[in-house]
């Protein structure tokens, strides 16, 4: 059986009956978990794989009218991943080389006595297990990119100043502002060194107590510091975390340092962040090309290239379309239609991710992007850079950990409610600090699923969805102040909602939803609905 516990479907296609029906007594005798179909011409196979999924396909070479080559090129062709054998009549060296040219993975010749089936039965075994392989890889470079859009879009929906550090203090990350950069040291001064080497005593010995203190509890830690900055003292809190792996163990800390200066000199109002904060997940690309126009042959690439391909630069550098000649050929009508794309739309920035097989037949990931510059208005080279993502496919169970730990530690470190709400208002996820779940009485699980509309007032949703509809049609972050209810109390909250634009659409949105209750003047302060979390 698979992986996944079911039989192997394997569909034979021979114009020879009796050898049909021989392989489909035979074969489940020595292999019980193989299940055959048969076809008797290619026409009859195609129309079995359009009905119907397999995991394997055994072909003859020579049919009537259609020959089993052109069987395997039509099904490469629709790009089905699915292992193609040829077990034929015809054992020529030149056929069996066309068909491996073509995408075949094995080629067998019949033999009526059966001593090498054996060998059949493992090489249809461990193709339908790669092929499988392939598939997963794929998928999860799909999940993965969704992830981090997920990631991105709530990272810019707050408001402080996120620093992460290794176990040794260290800054290893950050996501910092534009307004950042007036308060604090530019990200060259910093990236790389320990906290004790950039910050003074009154940052240092509370940061180091809290990595301590949080390690030790596994719980946020927070602490309030100052800075003098253009003959102006400037107040942070900084809230503590201990980062965790997979596996349970340590491997750094988060802190999310907030300006509360406006707070603490004047707390009837905070001062509404004028931007939003970029968060820098992606690593820069290793690698940068210029590529002729015309003649498709590299003018220029980085020497670390030969990590990838494992070729010679002057091998690179020599070949027309070079990369072309690396890709898998289930792959190629979708290279060159994203090619063809690129040269329509030569002023636009062209993303594209593919797979490789370098020189020592190693299946590598590999993400790119490029444009076509022109020269008196006509196109002259494609400039691009690319990275080797191969290390990130495999450790995507990792990146999904993270982004629960993300988003986890962002409800917490900012005492605040984080939610995705779907285009028809309805909540897909919701994350949020216990307090505040417990204070506002609410069921995460319950509140999957929950129409948002049905918790704001009636008098209310129309002025409200005016407002979200000229955000999303502007695409912009919406930012809403609400009264809220809850076990019978009134609260007040501030809201910020940002759309998720996932290939020019927005479908989704992350909301940060946090208690302003103590900054909120009943006298002068204005708010935009009432939220009523105590209706059923």
């Amino acid at each position: 059986m698979t992986e996944t516990g079911e039989n192997i479907r394997i569909l034979h296609v021979d114009d020879n009956q009796e050898y049909l029906d021989l392989i489909e007594i035979r074969l489940p005798i020595e292999e019980p978990i193989f299940q055959i179909e048969k076809a008797v011409s290619v026409d009859e196979a195609l129309k079995h794989l359009n009905q119907s999924e397999y995991h394997c396909i055994l072909a003859d070479y020579n049919m009537p009218v259609k020959n089993g080559l052109e069987l395997l090129r039509a099904i490469r062709d629709k790009d089905l991943m699915i292992p193609f054998i040829f077990l034929t009549g015809q054992g020529n060296e030149d056929v069996a080389a066309e068909a491996f040219r073509s995408g075949a993975d094995d080629y067998f010749t019949k033999d009526a006595t059966f001593a090498h089936f054996i060998l059949i039965i493992n090489s249809i075994k461990q193709n339908v297990a790669k092929y499988k392989h392939i598939k997963q890889e794929y998928q999860a470079t799909i999940n993965l990119r969704k992830n981090e859009e997920y990631l991105k879009a709530l990272l810019s929906s707050l408001d402080d100043v996120i620093f992460v550090f290794d176990m040794d203090g260290v800054f290893t990350d950050f996501y910092l502002s534009q307004e950042g950069f007036r308060t604090l040291l530019a990200p060259q001064d910093f990236l790389g060194k320990k906290v004790d080497d950039v910050m003074g005593p009154n940052v240092v010995i509370p940061l180091r107590e809290a990595f301590v203190k949080a390690g030790e509890t596994n719980q946020m830690y927070e602490f309030e510091y100052n800075l003098m900055l253009d003959n102006e003292t400037r107040w942070y809190t900084a809230r503590v975390s201990q980062i965790l792996d997979p596996q349970g163990i340590p491997s750094g800390y988060i802190a999310a340092v907030s300006d509360v200066t406006d707070m603490k000199v004047n707390r009837e109002k905070l001062a509404e962040s004028e931007s939003l904060y970029k968060f820098i997940l992606e690593n820069a690309f290793d690698y940068i090309y210029c590529v002729d126009y015309k003649t498709k042959k590299y003018i220029f690439i980085s020497p670390k290239v030969t990590e990838v391909y494992d070729v010679p630069l002057s091998e690179i550098m020599s070949t027309k379309d070079f990369a072309l000649t690396q890709i898998p050929k289930i792959d190629h009508e979708y290279i060159i239609n994203e090619m063809k794309k690129r040269e329509e739309m030569p002023d636009q920035e062209h993303f594209i991710s593919f797979r490789i097989f370098n020189k020592s037949h190693e299946l590598r990931y590999v993400e790119q992007r490029s444009k076509v510059v022109t020269e008196n208005g006509k196109p002259k080279y494609i400039l691009g850079v690319f990275r080797d993502i191969t290390d990130l496919k495999a450790h995507e169970q990792f990146a999904k950990q993270r982004q629960q730990d993300y988003l986890d530690i962002v409800a917490c470190l900012l005492e605040s409610i984080v939610s995705i709400i779907n285009a028809d208002g309805l909540f897909t996820r919701v994350y949020g600090n216990e307090e505040l779940l417990k204070k506002w009485k609410i069921n995460t699980k319950k509140m999957i699923g929950r129409d948002v509309w049905s918790l704001i007032e009636n008098k209310y949703t129309p002025k409200l969805r005016d407002k979200l509809e000229e955000q999303i049609r502007d695409q912009n972050r919406g930012i809403f102040k609400l009264k809220v209810i809850a076990n019978g109390i009134r609260y007040y909250a501030e809201i910020n909602i940002v759309p998720i634009i996932e290939n020019d659409n927005c479908d989704k949105y992350a909301v940060l939803m946090r208690d302003i209750t103590s900054q909120f003047d009943k006298s002068t302060d204005e708010y935009d609905g009432v939220v009523d979390f105590d209706k059923e």
